[in-house]
C-alpha cells in the first residue's frame, strides 16, 4: 500500500513539474511551495525528484518537452521550501547530504536572472529553517554565502537597475539570515562580507543620465531620486553588518567592522558619508546593546572601553559636516558610545554627573542640525569642552591622534576646520595630563601633517596653536621629537619652531635642552670620526631657535643667560665638524657654521658680526687648516664686543674697529664665563676639542687683565699642553698662547717666567720643525716683552746652548728665529738685565755662528745675523767704549740691510778679533775648523777665508799659542778633497794668507 501511495506521489510530483510554466514567477513559486508541503510527509520522494529537476537540461527520455533553464529556479525555491516545511529532525538529517550540496551547485552554475533571483530566496528559507534547530552546525554555510555573494557581484549589466537593486536587497537579506546559523564565519569570509556590504552601500543604482541631481555638491538635500527606496537596502546592510558583530562581540571584532565602514565617512560623496555614518552608528549601538546585556556587564569597578578614543575620532569630522543629517547622526553615535562608556563604570563616583552631561549633548544635536557656518565652530568648541570633561585623558590623546591622522585633510573643509577646533580645545584642556609618549606621538603626527596643511590656513594655525600649548607643559618631549628629524631641517620644522620657542621662557628651556644634547651626547659615531646625528641636529635646531629669539625680541631673556656655554659649544662643534670632514662628511661644517652665524647675529650686536665679515672669519672658519686660529680671532671679536660701552655700541662698527687692535682687554664677566666653561676641554681625550680649547684659552690670556685667578688657570692649562707629548697643532697653539702673558704686569706673572722658558726650551728639541719654530718665536716674544729681571740670569745660558745647533739647521725660518733670540739676549745683557760676564762667555761661544751667516744665502737669515753682529758690537762697546767695534760697524756696507763683501769683512773682523780678543782666537779657530765639515758650501767657504785672515794677523809668538796646525790641515783637506770650486778657491786663498805656509 505504501508502494502504491508512493507511486501516486511521484506521478503527482512529475505532473506538477511538467504543467508548471517555470518561466512564470507566480507558477514557479506555487510549484515550489507545493513541493515543500509534500516534503513534510514524503521528504525523500520530493528530494529525489528535485535532484532530477536540478540537473542540466537536455533531451528527456519520455519524449516530453525539455523544462528549460528556468526549472532550476523552481528547484532552488523548492529546496528552500523543503528545508522550511520538513520536520526539523528529518530536515537536519537530509540537509548536509542532499539539500546543501544541490543548493551550492545551483548557486555556482546560476546563469539566468530567474535562477539568480531564486538563489537568495532559497538561502533565506534555509536560514529561517535552521533557527528551529539551535546548535546545528551547517558545514556548507560559507559555500552557500559565497554563492550568494557571487550572484550579487556578477549581476548582468544588461539588467534593469531596479532588478539588480532588488537582487542586492534579497541577497543581503539572505546573508543576514544565514549569519545566525552555526558555525561562526572565518576571518577571511567575514572580510568578504564586509567588503560586499560596503560596495553595495556606496553603489549608485540609478544611471547618471536618469538622476535628478547629476552633481554631488555635498548639500544636505543630496539623496537618491528614484522609486527604489535606498533606505531599504541600507537597512538590510545594517542588519548584515550587525549580524557579523553578533557573531563575536569584542572590541577587536567591532574595529574589524567599523574601520572599513569608517573609511567611507571621509568620502567626497555626501550620500556615501550619510550611509556610512548611519551604518557606523548602528554598529556602535548594537555593540553597546550587546556589551550592556546582563551576560556581558563587567563585574569589577573601572571596566573600560579601550577603543573609545578611536570611535570618537571617526565621528569628530562628521559633527561639522555640510550634510545636516550627517551631523545629527554623528551626535547620536557620540552619545551612544559615551553612554556605553558611562554604563560600564556605574560604580564610578562621577556616574551621575556624566549622565547629566550626556543629556546636554542631545541638546547640542538640535543646534548642530540647524547651525549655519558662522555658528558651527562655536558649537565645535562646546563639543571639545564636553569631551574634555567626560572622556579620560588617555582616550583624549587617541582622539587627538586620530584627528591628526585622518580628519584635517577631509574633503569637506568645514569638517576639517571643525575637527581642528575640537583638537585645539581638547589639547588646551588636557595637555598637562598627557604622557610624554602621547606628546611625542602627537608632535610627530603634526610634523608629518604640516606640509599638507599649507593650503588650509585655518587648520595650519590651529595645529601650530596645539604645538604651542603642548610646549608649555612638555617642552623636553617636544624637543626630543625635533632632535629625531633628519638634516638638513625642512620647512616644516622651521614652521613649528616659533610655536615651540616664541615665548622667552620656553626658548630658554629649549636652548638648555639643546645644549644638553650637544654637549652631553657622544659627539662622534661609534668607531668612526663622523659627527653623531643627535648632537648635529641639536646644533642645526639651535640656529633656527636663534632666529626665532631674534625676531621675537626675547634674546636677552632666553639666549643671554647661556651665552658662555653657547659660545663654547659652537667653538667645540666647529672643530668637531672639521674632524668629521676628514671622514668625507663635508656637510657637517656647513651645518655648524650656518647655525653659528645665526647665533652671533642673535646673541651679539652688529659690531661682532660685521667685524667677522670684515676680517673674513667665516671663510677662515670653513677652512680646515685655519679654523683654530679663526676661532681664536672670533673670540677676540666677541671679547671686544663685550667690552664696548653703551656709547661705543651706538657707533658704526667700522668706526669702532680700534677695539680689535691687539691691545689687552680687561676681563669681563662674559670672558670669565667662557674660560671657566672651556678650560676643562684642554685635557679632554677628543683631540679636536683640545685644539679648540687651547686656541681659545690662549686668546683669553690676552683679554683677562686684572684677573690673577684666570691667569693662573690659563697658564697651568697651557703649560700642561705645551710640555706634554701632544699632537702638533695643539702644541703649537699652546706654545703660541704662552707669549700672550707678556701683556700682563710683571708682578702678576713673574713666577711663570722660568716655567715658560723651561717649557719652551724643551720644545726646541722637538722633532717637528713647526713646534720648534713656534717655540722660538714665542721665546723671543717673552724675552723682548717681559721685563724679567734676575729671572733671565738663570735661563740665559740654557737658552744659548739650545740655540747653538739651531743656527746651523737647514730650515731658514728656524735659523732666522735663532739669531733673533740671540740678539734679544745680547741686548738685554747690554741693558743690564742679564749678567754681562755670563753673556760675554755665550757670545764668545757663538760668535763663529753669527760670523758665518752674515752673508747667508737667505735674506731672512742674513739680516737677523747682521743684527746680532751689531748687538754684539754694542755689547762690547758698552764694556769697553774704546773698542774698535764701533768704527767697524758704523761702515755703511755693514748695515743689516746692505749686502757686504765677506772677504773684506773677514779681513777687518779678524784683525779686530786678534787685536782685542787674542785670548779667544784659538777657540774661534777651533770653531771655524768645525765648519769645514758642514754641508753648506757657502758656510765652508766663509769659514775657510775667515780662518785664513785670522792666521794672517797672528805673529810668530802668537802662532805658538794657537792650534795652527789643525787649521792648516783643515784648509789643506778642503783644497784637496772638496768638490765645490768656490770652497777650494777660498781654501787656497786662505792658505796663501798664512805667512808660514
Amino acid at each position: 500500500q505504501r508502494r502504491v501511495h508512493g507511486d501516486f506521489v511521484v506521478r503527482g510530483i512529475d505532473h506538477l513539474i511538467d504543467v508548471t510554466d517555470h518561466s512564470n514567477l507566480r507558477e514557479r513559486q506555487g510549484c515550489a511551495k507545493a513541493l515543500g508541503f509534500l516534503s513534510a510527509s514524503h521528504t525523500d520522494l520530493v528530494l529525489d525528484r528535485l535532484g532530477k529537476l536540478s540537473k542540466p537540461v537536455g533531451k528527456r527520455k519520455d519524449g516530453k518537452k525539455p523544462l528549460g533553464e528556468s526549472a532550476r529556479a523552481t528547484a532552488l525555491l523548492a529546496y528552500g521550501n523543503v528545508a522550511l516545511k520538513t520536520p526539523t529532525q528529518l530536515m537536519m538529517s537530509r540537509l548536509e547530504p542532499q539539500i546543501a550540496p544541490a543548493i551550492v551547485t545551483l548557486l555556482v552554475e546560476a546563469k539566468t536572472p530567474e535562477v539568480k533571483e531564486a538563489g537568495p530566496l532559497c538561502i533565506d528559507m534555509v536560514g529561517k529553517s535552521l533557527r528551529k534547530a539551535p546548535g546545528f552546525a551547517l558545514k556548507s554555510k560559507e559555500q552557500m554565502m559565497d554563492g550568494v555573494m557571487n550572484i550579487i557581484n556578477a549581476a548582468d549589466k544588461k539588467w534593469a537597475h531596479k532588478e539588480a537593486w532588488s537582487l542586492a536587497v534579497s541577497g543581503v537579506h539572505a546573508l543576514t539570515s544565514l549569519l545566525l546559523v552555526e558555525p561562526k564565519l572565518s576571518h577571511e569570509m567575514g572580510e568578504k562580507v564586509v567588503q560586499l556590504a560596503l560596495c553595495l552601500m556606496t553603489k549608485e543604482w540609478l544611471p547618471k543620465n536618469e538622476r535628478k541631481d547629476k552633481k554631488d555638491d555635498g548639500s544636505a538635500t543630496d539623496t537618491l531620486k528614484t522609486d527604489m527606496d535606498d533606505h531599504v537596502l541600507q537597512h538590510e546592510i545594517g542588519l548584515l553588518v550587525c549580524g557579523l558583530l553578533d557573531e563575536g562581540c569584542s572590541e577587536d571584532n567591532l574595529f574589524e567592522l567599523i574601520t572599513p565602514v569608517g573609511s567611507y565617512l571621509f568620502s567626497q560623496s555626501s550620500r556615501d558619508r550619510q550611509n556610512s555614518i548611519s551604518l557606523f552608528v548602528k554598529l556602535t549601538r548594537r555593540f553597546s546593546e550587546l556589551r550592556l546585556s546582563s551576560s556581558m556587564m563587567p563585574s569589577p569597578y573601572g571596566a573600560k572601553f579601550a577603543g573609545l578614543g578611536t570611535v570618537i575620532g571617526f565621528l569628530v569630522p562628521r559633527l561639522c559636516d555640510s550634510n545636516l543629517a550627517v551631523r545629527g547622526t554623528a551626535v547620536t553615535g557620540l552619545h551612544t558610545i559615551l553612554q556605553l562608556f558611562n554604563n560600564l563604570q556605574q560604580d564610578h563616583p562621577g556616574f551621575g554627573k556624566m549622565a547629566d552631561l550626556l543629556a546636554k549633548l542631545l541638546v547640542l544635536r538640535g543646534a548642530l542640525e540647524t547651525a549655519e557656518n558662522r555658528e558651527l565652530f562655536g558649537l565645535a568648541k562646546q563639543i571639545s569642552n564636553f569631551l574634555a570633561a567626560v572622556v579620560p585623558c588617555e582616550d583624549i590623546a587617541k582622539v587627538a591622534t586620530f584627528i591628526l591622522e585622518r580628519c584635517l585633510e577631509d574633503f569637506v573643509e568645514d569638517s576639517a576646520n571643525g575637527a581642528c577646533v575640537i583638537l585645539s580645545g581638547l589639547v588646551h584642556k588636557t595637555a598637562a595630563k598627557f604622557s610624554e609618549e602621547n606628546v611625542k606621538l602627537l608632535v610627530t603626527k603634526i610634523i608629518s601633517l604640516l606640509p599638507k596643511l599649507f593650503s588650509r590656513e585655518n587648520c595650519l594655525v590651529g595645529v601650530l596653536h596645539c604645538v604651542k600649548t603642548l610646549s608649555k607643559h612638555h617642552i623636553v618631549a617636544i624637543v626630543d621629537v625635533l632632535l629625531e628629524q633628519p638634516i638638513p631641517l625642512n620647512e616644516t620644522i622651521i614652521k613649528v619652531l616659533p610655536s615651540v620657542c616664541g615665548d622667552g621662557a620656553l626658548a630658554k628651556a629649549v636652548i638648555e635642552h639643546l645644549l644638553e644634547a650637544m654637549l652631553g651626547s657622544q659627539i662622534f659615531q661609534e668607531g668612526v670620526r663622523k659627527m653623531a646625528l643627535r648632537p648635529l641636529t641639536a646644533c642645526c635646531l639651535l640656529g633656527y631657535v636663534m632666529d626665532v629669539c631674534h625676531d621675537s625680541g626675547t634674546a636677552s631673556e632666553s639666549v643671554h643667560p647661556s651665552k658662555a656655554q653657547l659660545t663654547c659649544a659652537y667653538f667645540l662643534f666647529t672643530s668637531a665638524s672639521h674632524e668629521s670632514a676628514k671622514s668625507d662628511d663635508d656637510a657637517a661644517v656647513g651645518y655648524v657654521l650656518k647655525s653659528f652665524a645665526k647665533y652671533v647675529h642673535c646673541a651679539y650686536g652688529r659690531h661682532c658680526g660685521q667685524w667677522m665679515e670684515q676680517f673674513n672669519l667665516w671663510s677662515r672658519l670653513a677652512d680646515g687648516a685655519d679654523f683654530s686660529m679663526a676661532l681664536a680671532e672670533t673670540l677676540g671679536c666677541i671679547a671686544a664686543e663685550e667690552s664696548l660701552s653703551d656709547e661705543e655700541r651706538c657707533v658704526d662698527p667700522e668706526d669702532s674697529i680700534a677695539a680689535l687692535e691687539p691691545t689687552p682687554l680687561r676681563l669681563t664677566n662674559a670672558t670669565a664665563e667662557i674660560f671657566r666653561f672651556i678650560a676643562p676641554y684642554i685635557n679632554t681625550q677628543i683631540e679636536c676639542h683640545r685644539l679648540t680649547a687651547t686656541a681659545v684659552v690662549g686668546k683669553l690670556l690676552s683679554n683677562c687683565l686684572g684677573s690673577k685667578e684666570l691667569i693662573q688657570g690659563t697658564m697651568n692649562s697651557l703649560l700642561t699642553r705645551a710640555g706634554s707629548a701632544e699632537m702638533v697643532p695643539v702644541k703649537v697653539h699652546a706654545i703660541s698662547s704662552l707669549g700672550s702673558i707678556a701683556v700682563h704686569p710683571y708682578d702678576e706673572i713673574s713666577h711663570f717666567v722660568a716655567p715658560i722658558v723651561t717649557t719652551l726650551l724643551g720644545c726646541l728639541s722637538d722633532d717637528s720643525n713647526q713646534i720648534v719654530l713656534e717655540a722660538m718665536t714665542t721665546l723671543g716674544k717673552i724675552l723682548r716683552e717681559v721685563q724679567a729681571g734676575s729671572h733671565l740670569d738663570t735661563v740665559a745660558v740654557p737658552i744659548c746652548m739650545r740655540l747653538r745647533p739651531l743656527f746651523e739647521t737647514s730650515d731658514e725660518f728656524t735659523r732666522a728665529e735663532a739669531f733673533k733670540i740671540f740678539t734679544v739676549l745680547i741686548d738685554l745683557s747690554t741693558a743690564g738685565k742679564i749678567d754681562q760676564v755670563t753673556m760675554e762667555q755665550q757670545i764668545f761661544l757663538n760668535v763663529a755662528s753669527v760670523l758665518m751667516h752674515v752673508n747667508d744665502a737667505e735674506v731672512m737669515v742674513r739680516q737677523p745675523a747682521k743684527v746680532a753682529l751689531h748687538s754684539m758690537g754694542s755689547f762690547f762697546v758698552s764694556r769697553a767704549p774704546k773698542s774698535g767695534w764701533k768704527m767697524l760697524l758704523e761702515k755703511p756696507s755693514y748695515a743689516p740691510d746692505k749686502k757686504m763683501d765677506f772677504d773684506e769683512f773677514s779681513r777687518e773682523m779678524a784683525a779686530l778679533w786678534v787685536r782685542e780678543y787674542f785670548s779667544h782666537v784659538n777657540d774661534l779657530l777651533l770653531c771655524l775648523n768645525g765648519y769645514f765639515k758642514v754641508e753648506v758650501d757657502q758656510v765652508k767657504a766663509n769659514a775657510a777665508i775667515f780662518c785664513g785672515y785670522l792666521l794672517s794677523h797672528l805673529e810668530e809668538p802668537a802662532l805658538k799659542r794657537c792650534n795652527v796646525d789643525l787649521s792648516v790641515s783643515g784648509l789643506i783637506s778642503l783644497l784637496g778633497k772638496e768638490n765645490s770650486a768656490p770652497v777650494r778657491q777660498k781654501a787656497a786663498k786662505a792658505l796663501g794668507l798664512y805667512p808660514n805656509y
